[in-house]
């Protein structure tokens, strides 16, 4: 499977501006037998009226079948900037042959100081 890879620009109400990509694309790795599979989503949103504050989000899932085996790897986020801080939410899901591997979240607010 394989998707052109599309990128728009859209202009919100409020002033700001979002792009957002988006690919997906299987490709035979260089053994000629192994295949990776690619779907990658972007959004990131800045404002010229208001520089301070942005938003990012991504939502990734990639599939490696090898050898007989398959895993599958699904994983997102959001960053966010505000005037006080930068909060960081990400999440990532590991299956090996159908099977829960890893998985974790992590989320995290740091303070901005003069950024």
């Amino acid at each position: 499977m394989s998707v052109p890879a599309t990128w728009e620009t859209v202009e919100e109400p409020d002033g700001s501006s979002t792009i957002r990509t988006y690919e997906a694309a299987t490709t035979t790795l260089p053994d000629g037998i192994s295949t990776l599979f690619v779907d990658e989503r972007l959004a990131m949103t800045a404002s010229a009226r208001d520089p301070g504050r942005g938003r990012f989000e991504n939502a990734c899932a990639y599939r490696l079948d090898r050898d007989g085996r398959a895993v599958d790897i699904v994983a997102g986020g959001t960053t966010v900037a505000t005037e006080e801080a930068f909060e960081w939410s990400v999440w990532i899901n590991v299956d090996l042959d159908g099977e829960r591997f890893f998985e974790r979240a992590w989320h995290e607010v740091i303070p901005r100081d003069l950024l």
